[in-house]
């Protein structure tokens, strides 16, 4: 059987091989003269604004992790979250793994439980709330349907409040919390960072071309939720791929929407990783524990659902 490390790092590199093979394909299929063309054609403020868009989306992505952390954990330095949270970007593109990003808690010091259940809510709530959103965004590129795909995204959010996601997280929280609370207060801010990365969309095409609102909302749900793909990293290549047929809809060349999707791509993600590597080189004695702690914490976990069944 191959050892689970050399697994995990076997899967890493597929994903990034057909990451990276999805992107050199689309960029073939599309002009990159287009592509290198089309980013001088931003103005100066357009791209002032999107930067500003960007660090808007980072801002208030640090505001649900803080929450999380405070609401789940006791025992935490509050210094120590936002190297934590600008480390994750860096372990999501880095690290064999999907939930590698998981390894950000690690430079929280202190007990892990309430830490493992913030990351989890997190992983859970992004998920939610992108399916939700692309579920929505249906209605709006095939408005034949849109009454059902409202439907379903309102069913949705009903069966959130109906099934035992947050009772079984409440069997291993380190204290008490208002779970419904906790989803309602992440679900105003995911909606704020969707309503970021949607400007950021807008303002680069705006004087370009006669864009739509709604439908490039519509567009930004299906390429926000491209990293829910499991078999690439952080979604490269599906989100060009999306771009290049979802934006010609609206008028704009494959080749400038694919351009869109990498330097937002580069804003949001890249950008905030590189920062990462500096806090993780910083912090990096926290990270010597990981496995051992890892099961520790399962074991921890496990005891607690067996005693509070």
């Amino acid at each position: 059987m191959v050892p689970a490390t050399l697994s995990q790092r076997l899967w890493h590199w597929g994903q990034l091989a057909i990451s990276l093979g999805l992107m050199v394909w689309i960029i073939l299929q599309v002009d990159p003269a287009v592509m290198i063309q089309f980013y001088p054609k931003v103005s100066p403020v357009a791209w002032l604004l999107i930067v500003l868009a960007a660090l808007g989306n980072i801002t208030v992505q640090f505001w649900r992790w803080r929450l999380l952390i405070r609401e789940y954990s006791t025992d935490f330095h509050p210094g120590d979250i936002l190297p934590s949270f600008l480390a994750g970007f860096t372990f999501r593109l880095i690290l064999p793994g999907g939930h590698a990003e998981i390894t950000k808690i690690f430079l929280l010091p202190g007990r892990k439980r309430g830490k493992i259940v913030a990351f989890g809510l997190e992983r859970f709530f992004q998920t939610f709330i992108k399916l939700m959103l692309i579920a929505g965004a249906l209605g709006m590129l095939f408005p034949a349907h849109r009454l059902l795909a409202g439907m379903v995204a309102a069913g949705m959010l009903i069966v959130y409040f109906l099934t035992p996601v947050l009772p079984f997280w409440k069997k291993i929280e380190e204290k008490p919390t208002n779970g419904q609370w906790t989803f309602l207060v992440n679900l105003g801010y995911s909606l704020l960072m969707f309503m970021f990365m949607g400007i950021q969309y807008y303002l680069i095409f705006w004087k370009l071309y006669p864009v739509r609102w709604d439908f490039t909302l519509a567009t930004v749900a299906f390429l926000w939720g491209s990293g829910l793909v499991p078999i690439t990293i952080s979604g490269m290549g599906v989100r060009e791929w999306m771009a290049s047929y979802l934006f010609p809809l609206q008028g704009i060349p494959a080749g400038e929407g694919v351009a869109a999707a990498l330097v937002i791509f580069f804003l949001n993600s890249i950008l905030p990783a590189l920062v990462g590597i500096y806090f993780i080189h910083r912090h990096r004695h926290h990270l010597k524990d990981i496995p051992p702690t890892l099961r520790q914490s399962g074991h921890q976990i496990k005891h607690w659902l067996r005693s509070r069944k």
